[in-house]
């Protein structure tokens, strides 16, 4: 049975109708510079090594796998089942995906990993699941391994239309940062917060947290 996000945290209607369509999807993630966040996070967060194991919560058409080693161990999750047709249908030669909310899913088949993910997922959430997804994130870790996070944000002396179309995202539950940390720290005690700026043709603002669990 398919998996449909709640109308509360997230709107697909009028024009962001479109955006359930993983061709549609994929194309403004590139206006949107997905391409540049990605080789980002990659490069500067997860650093691969060999035979790395990686869980992503909110996969979306898990496009990273195309910045990501062949040899990665990877677990893609999300709610949309679009997304998860697709991405089976791309990847699922080197990658599993299920289509599951945070709230619903199982774990118990699968092993730690040095890495979990959850790319543009928090805003989508209410405050009590968001915590859910950081105790999710804990609990499937290895000693030492790390989550990450990345999300559109609100910040102090930002231009009026990074701040409107920050605000016409599909997540619901934009915060700034601060506030995103504040959530992960109901949950981790070491983390690291980083704004980044200019992203994409829109130029956006966003939020890394990367979570360290204690060793």
């Amino acid at each position: 049975m398919a998996i449909r996000p709640c109308h509360d945290d997230e709107i697909n209607t009028g024009m962001r109708s479109v955006l359930s369509n993983p061709v549609v999807y994929n194309f403004f993630g590139r206006l949107m510079g997905l391409q540049d966040k990605y080789r980002l996070y990659v490069e500067e967060f997860i650093k691969p090594f060999p035979d790395i194991k990686i869980l992503d919560i909110g996969c979306g058409t898990a496009a990273i796998l195309n910045f990501l080693p062949s040899d990665v161990n990877y677990i893609g999750y999300d709610v949309n089942s679009k997304y998860i047709e697709y991405a089976k249908r791309k990847y699922q030669h080197r990658a599993k995906f299920y289509n599951e909310r945070v709230s619903a899913m199982q774990f118990s088949h699968l092993e730690m990993f040095d890495i979990v993910m959850a790319d543009g997922l928090m805003h989508h959430l209410p405050e009590n699941e968001a915590e859910e997804l950081f105790r999710i994130g804990y609990q499937q870790l290895k000693k030492n391994g790390f989550m990450l996070t990345i999300d559109p944000a609100f910040t102090n002396g930002q231009k009026p239309i990074d701040k409107f179309i920050t605000s016409m995202d599909r997540g619901q539950h934009v915060k700034n940062s601060e506030e995103y940390k504040n959530i992960a720290q109901s949950v981790f005690s070491k983390i690291e917060m980083r704004e980044v700026k200019g992203i994409g043709f829109f130029s956006l603002t966003c939020c890394i947290l990367k979570c360290w669990k204690d060793g």
